[in-house]
């Protein structure tokens, strides 16, 4: 029998059995391993981000989420200069209330040190949500843009919109996220895209929903905005995507 404060271990196919207890390398091994102390600081972005609880928000300039139970980890977002040369809106904004999206650097820093290089963050309708940039994929001839399930990308949106949820919406987030497409794993994105190649599908916009779309972007951005740039793309990302989310839910 096994008592209270005692450590069993096996080694491939041995055992200490009870009488013998494991190294002190071997006992430090598996505490690091348990605490995830044996991997590298990006490594342990991963995991910690699932502690959502245990996030702290610092408004300021920069922004930063520092994590309570160590705080060399931390995410600091800051506002991109130069808004006016970023799009000022996407397909899956779109349809929010407030469609301008806010551009953002989003650093991922342990010990003040960058961990991995900046990813793009945007503030969603008026701020009231948050999300790292998606990543994006290409399907005939159309660009859409898809998440990994418990991804880096997710988890990150996931702390800052749960630490500033008294100043955020669910609403906001939940309309975002059905404009994009969330994936299993690559091996679904792939088995998906395969399909959709093999099919005669048409995902050209219509006139009428043309003059509807840029009906909807003129009250936001003016006329000029609108008649200097084409969004006619966008109803086409748009079919693309729901006809893959369609799928997925099958």
């Amino acid at each position: 029998m096994i008592r209270h404060g005692e450590i069993f271990f096996r080694d491939k196919d041995s055992d200490f059995g009870k009488n013998n207890a494991p190294t002190y390398a071997i006992a430090e091994s598996l505490w690091k391993k348990h605490f995830h102390l044996d991997l590298t600081a990006k490594e342990r972005f991963y995991f910690i981000l699932d502690d959502i609880d245990n996030w702290s928000w610092r408004d300021g300039e920069p922004e930063k989420f520092v994590y309570d139970r160590d705080p060399n980890f931390c995410i600091e977002i800051e506002e991109k200069k130069n808004q006016e040369t970023y799009n000022q809106v996407e397909s899956f904004s779109v349809n929010l209330q407030d469609p301008q999206i806010s551009w953002s650097s989003v650093s991922l820093k342990y010990n003040q040190q960058d961990v991995m290089n900046p990813l793009t963050g945007m503030y969603l309708d008026d701020y009231m949500g948050f999300a790292v940039y998606p990543e994006i994929s290409k399907l005939k001839d159309l660009s859409y843009y898809y998440y990994f399930a418990n991804s880096l990308r997710e988890k990150v949106g996931n702390v800052v919109n749960y630490q500033k949820r008294h100043a955020t919406g669910t609403v906001t987030i939940d309309n975002y996220f059905n404009s994009i497409v969330q994936y299993s794993d690559d091996k679904q994105r792939q088995l998906i895209e395969s399909e959709i190649e093999s099919k005669k599908i048409d995902f050209s916009p219509k006139a009428e929903e043309v003059k509807q779309l840029n009906e909807l972007l003129k009250t936001r951005f003016g006329k000029e905005y609108v008649e200097r740039h084409t969004f006619s793309y966008m109803i086409s990302q748009i079919k693309l995507t729901r006809y893959i989310n369609k799928t997925i839910n099958k």
